[in-house]
């Protein structure tokens, strides 16, 4: 039963009940619920093609985003773009590239890991989804984990950095602009 689930997972048995809806068993799926097509209708609404965008707005995209998870002036004098949504982080790096003419040889990556996590593993994780050279890591932070509240298959915080003090000028400058206009 949920009751049973929940209290050998030490999960509430909100979370174990919805865990179970979302589960295709035997290869049969499930039907839809409504609310879940109403979701999906809004969720593709509006339909987005980043490929038709014009670097002009891929620069404002990459500025907003940067505004929001990126290192700013003075405290730093690089491009520093930190979280662990892998989504985010490869959003920001099409933008990035789209935006800009790149050196690839100066991006670097430094992750933030657990005691319990393997490094080489989140490595070759991360290089393969971002395209970055297992050799542009540089040595992990290593933190211990604290409490018992912890996202499953966290892969460890992620920083993209390039050192291009114009470059996060340019970023910084753009989302001011933006700023100024609103």
């Amino acid at each position: 039963s949920v009751a049973e689930i929940s209290r050998k997972l030490m999960k509430s048995s909100s979370n174990v009940s919805r865990w179970c809806r979302k589960v295709v068993g035997n290869g049969v799926s499930r039907e839809i619920t409504s609310q879940e097509k109403i979701r999906q209708k809004w969720f593709d609404f509006d339909r987005v093609n980043v490929g038709d965008l014009s670097v002009e707005s891929c620069r404002i995209l990459l500025a907003l985003l940067y505004w929001c998870e990126g290192a700013k002036y003075p405290s730093s004098n690089r491009v520093d773009f930190v979280c662990s949504d892998e989504s985010l982080l490869l959003t920001f790096l099409l933008l990035f590239r789209k935006s800009f003419d790149l050196d690839e040889s100066r991006l670097r990556v430094k992750l933030q890991i657990h005691t319990d996590q393997d490094f080489k593993e989140l490595t070759g994780f991360w290089s393969d989804k971002l395209k970055i050279p297992k050799s542009k890591f540089t040595k992990p932070t290593v933190t211990e984990k604290r409490g018992a509240r912890y996202r499953n298959g966290y892969r460890g915080t992620c920083s993209i950095r390039y050192s291009d003090y114009s470059i996060l000028l340019r970023i910084m400058g753009t989302y001011n602009q933006v700023a100024k206009q609103i």
